[in-house]
């Protein structure tokens, strides 16, 4: 019994991540795997998502290529690198976008943004996500840098879990297309507002 007790604790000990391990409530489902268990499933210059048995690990990586932070998921997360320097690592823990949330890592910058929920889309280095009945744009990593609400529309949004269908910043990043819901038959509404920075 001894034995099996100490194998146990050196596994947990020498697998999986060494540096900034994720523990969020959503990631943190104390694996115990050899490394030798996951098999690289993608992976680019800054990043490394692995397969093992039922669970996923991902690794973000610096500049010198040393791990900055990881976590492990029931799912597998969805990563992907913007503008060439900034890892974006998104996972959907439930049904409908109020249920994905998104962090950012700045790999010129060493820099981690914070974690954002009801994320629609990014340009440059700003981010649009949804925050109870507004659309918020704001700089991905620092919110004084830039930061804006949009919540007055020409109609009331309606009253639902999800009320935002999409909010896209157009291809020269000068305004933003919201589509959202209104009334009690859910009538779709699209309006342009201008980004002003």
């Amino acid at each position: 019994m001894k034995k099996i007790v100490l194998v146990l604790c050196a596994m947990v000990l020498f697998s999986g991540c060494t540096k900034n391990e994720d523990t969020s409530s959503v990631a943190n489902t104390n694996v115990v795997m050899n490394e030798n268990e996951f098999e690289i499933i993608d992976e680019s210059q800054y990043y490394r998502l692995k397969k093992g048995d039922k669970v996923f690990q991902y690794e973000i990586l610096n500049e010198s290529q040393n791990i900055v932070k990881c976590g492990y998921y029931p799912k597998e997360p969805d990563i992907s690198m913007l503008n060439g320097s900034i890892v974006k690592v998104s996972y959907q823990a439930g049904t409908g976008l109020s249920t994905k949330w998104t962090f950012y890592y700045d790999t010129e910058n060493d820099k981690f943004s914070p974690v954002y929920y009801s994320v629609f889309d990014e340009f440059g280095e700003n981010v649009v996500y949804k925050e109870n009945d507004s659309i918020i744009v704001s700089d991905i990593f620092d919110n004084t840098q830039f930061y804006m609400v949009l919540d007055k529309f020409s109609f009331p949004v309606a009253n639902s879990v999800d009320p935002f269908i999409q909010a896209k910043i157009d291809e020269d990043g000068k305004q933003i297309v919201i589509s959202y819901l209104t009334g009690n038959d859910f009538e779709e509404i699209t309006e342009c507002f201008l980004i002003s920075k």
